[in-house]
C-alpha cells in the first residue's frame, strides 16, 4: 500500500470525502482516459468477454472493472495500491 502522503492517496481521500457513503454506479462505457468518450471502449478487448478472466492493474475506484463484469460478463480482478480506492471499488 502507498503511504498516506502519496498523491494517489490524497486523490482517493478527496474523492471519498466528496461522496463517502454513496455506492458507485456502474458506468455505461469503459473509459481509458479521464476524458469521457475518448478512445475505444471495451470492444478493443475482443468481441466476447463473457466468462473471460481479466486483470485491471491500477483499477482506482473500479469503474472499468465494474463495467466489464456487469455489462460484459467478464470475471474481473482489480488491483490498486491505495486501500481507499479498493474500498471504493468494492462499493460497485
Amino acid at each position: 500500500m502507498l503511504a498516506q502522503a502519496s498523491p494517489w492517496y490524497v486523490h482517493a481521500l478527496k474523492r471519498t470525502m466528496a461522496s463517502p457513503a454513496a455506492p458507485l454506479p456502474v458506468p455505461g462505457r469503459m473509459e481509458w482516459t479521464t476524458r469521457p468518450h475518448s478512445g475505444p471502449g471495451a470492444e478493443i478487448l475482443g468481441p466476447d468477454l463473457c466468462r473471460k478472466r481479466l486483470l485491471e492493474l491500477g483499477c482506482g475506484p473500479g469503474h472499468n472493472a465494474a463495467h466489464l463484469a456487469t455489462r460484459h460478463g467478464a470475471q474481473v480482478t482489480g488491483v490498486d495500491l491505495v486501500g481507499l480506492q479498493v474500498r471504493r471499488a468494492r462499493s460497485h
